[in-house]
């Protein structure tokens, strides 16, 4: 008996009554959806053998058995808390379908918490199990089981840390990403246990040339990228290589190919009242600019020092950090290591997230050592209202030290986020996938900027791919609704108070719902840019119409 079919069968032995229980732990249960609901609940649902996971949990523990399993959260995977008959309590992850491709994931999120906690030191879960091939565990699911750390998240407690205590938590947060910048890798990929990847890659060196082999050499190898964009939706069907890659420019090669293959094969027409121009309806209307790029971007990249690949946490919210309850050091874990991979440092090197003040509008940030400055009515204003303002100076001055943290200790992430040329070679990366549902004009802008500073970049070379007055002057009318119906979607987005893809709880469903419709009334096309996108059909970023 396979298996594949040994698992299957497993699975089919659980009772119907047991399913039927855990059948809310299958469902996404967080929340609800204002437009395409019934598309986006089906790609976060995932069937599994509770009763198989709690059993494969009590073992990684040494326990005799699981007392209480409960769903925590869930996005791209769900997330259960375990507790045993012996007092331990474990974490386990589970991907959706909404996690692609299935066993790449997993197996380098494991490999890269692996190399992250014990290579480079820095606060992660432990990994006490773990499977990345669904068809080999009687739990019928890929899934991980991890430490549970206890603490609480950061956003819970962000406002109340005072003076040293945020200090030191900075501190320790930026010498997190020191030691991304330090470890520069020989391939631009995702990290993999040795033995997880090909044979043809198990030969090569792990890390660049000139960085010292140590503990970690033989154990670890860069591998396919897993990130998501190179794989979802239907994507996931297409052959072509997803690395590693040498270099950048071998990597925005290979991208383009991807989206390339998808738009030839796989990009479907859009209904009314989605459909659009003729030019973004066609797949090979968006090729030329792809291409157009490559052509450019060798120009544009910057210093070896920049392009080498590191591992990057680009998420690292509030939600994603775990503070200690008390004592030091105050960062308990680093949360959500999937799909981190190793891309050259210009491509992939942020702010943190967590510490960018994006408040309240009236605090004005000024240059230097000087505190940020109070709206000028500041005294006038009510007690409340100047306690509040208080609050909102302090964490703007967090952004300040931030800032000058990483000038100082990180050089290298400091020219990467403020090298002239990296928002286009970012932008790039965005708008080709996004391409088929944005349409032509936003990568075709890149283009327009690039050429516009083009004797700047390179004195005295013509521009290798010109647009010209006829082709300009059809892309700023363009380009322009195409602003207009972005801002107008992000305004009615809030005036909603929807998440990204029409999300809203629970408890506020009915109540946004009936306000869309309103909304859908009242929205005019030509003046909005677009059609009213809250509604079945519309574009998703996670659904691949």
């Amino acid at each position: 008996m396979s298996r594949a079919f040994a698992a299957l069968s497993s699975i089919r032995k659980t009772t119907m009554s047991n399913m039927d229980k855990y059948e809310s732990f299958f469902r996404y249960t967080s929340g609800r959806w204002l437009y395409n609901e019934k598309e986006q609940l089906a790609i976060r649902y995932v069937r599994f053998n509770v009763d198989a996971l709690k059993k494969v949990a009590a073992e990684a523990v040494g326990a005799s058995y699981c007392t209480d399993i409960r769903k925590t959260h869930e996005a791209f995977n769900k997330i259960f808390m375990l507790r045993f008959d012996n007092n331990a309590e474990l974490v386990a992850k589970i991907p959706t379908p909404l996690v692609s491709p299935p066993h790449l994931c997993t197996a380098s999120e494991v490999a890269t918490m692996d190399y992250v906690r014990n290579v480079m030191g820095l606060p992660v879960p432990k990994v006490f199990g773990w499977c990345s091939r669904a068809e080999t565990t009687d739990v019928g699911a890929e899934y991980i089981l991890m430490e549970k750390i206890d603490g609480v998240v950061l956003s819970a407690s962000w406002t109340k840390l005072k003076g040293q205590d945020a200090v030191d938590m900075m501190e320790q947060l930026i010498s997190c990403e020191q030691s991304f910048s330090r470890h520069k890798f020989s391939q631009i990929g995702s990290l993999y246990y040795k033995e997880d990847v090909a044979p043809a890659l198990q030969g090569r060196r792990l890390y660049a040339d000139g960085v010292p082999d140590n503990e970690a050499s033989d154990r670890f190898r860069i591998g396919p990228l897993a990130m998501w964009e190179v794989w979802c939706g239907r994507r996931v069907n297409i052959t072509l290589d997803r690395g590693p890659w040498p270099d950048i420019m071998s990597f925005f090669s290979g991208i383009v190919r991807i989206q390339e293959e998808y738009l030839r094969f796989f990009a479907r027409a859009r209904p009314a009242p989605f459909d659009r121009p003729s030019e973004d309806a066609s797949p090979s209307s968006y090729i030329p600019y792809f291409h157009r790029f490559l052509q450019v971007a060798p120009t544009l990249l910057p210093s070896m020092e920049l392009q080498y690949p590191v591992l990057w946490h680009e998420d690292l919210h509030r939600s994603n950090i775990m503070m200690q309850p008390s004592g030091l050091p105050p960062v308990a874990a680093v949360l959500d290591w999937q799909t981190v991979s190793a891309l050259p440092l210009i491509l992939q090197a942020v702010s943190a997230a967590y510490i960018v003040y994006d408040g309240d509008p009236r605090i004005e940030i000024v240059p230097g050592n000087e505190k940020p400055r109070m709206p000028a009515n500041y005294d006038e204003l009510p007690p409340d209202e100047k306690r509040y303002l208080r609050i909102q100076q302090g964490l703007a001055l967090r952004w300040k030290l931030y800032q000058s943290f990483m000038y100082q200790r990180c050089p290298s992430q400091w020219a990467a986020l403020h090298h002239p040329y990296r928002p286009w070679l970012t932008s790039f990366m965005i708008e080709l996938f996004a391409s088929w549902f944005h349409g032509v004009s936003p990568l075709r802008q890149i283009l327009v900027e690039i050429q516009s500073e083009w004797d700047s970049i390179a004195p005295g070379q013509p521009f290798p791919c010109p647009i010209d007055e006829t082709e300009l002057k059809r892309h700023e009318t363009e380009y322009e609704r195409t602003v207009l119906y972005k801002e107008n979607v992000e305004s009615l987005r809030a005036d909603l108070g929807s998440g990204f893809d029409g999300e809203v709880s629970h408890n506020q469903y009915l109540q946004v719902k009936k306000l869309n419709e309103k909304m859908k009334f009242r929205w005019n096309e030509e003046e909005m840019g677009g059609p009213y996108p809250f509604q079945d059909g519309g574009y998703s970023y996670w659904l691949d119409f």
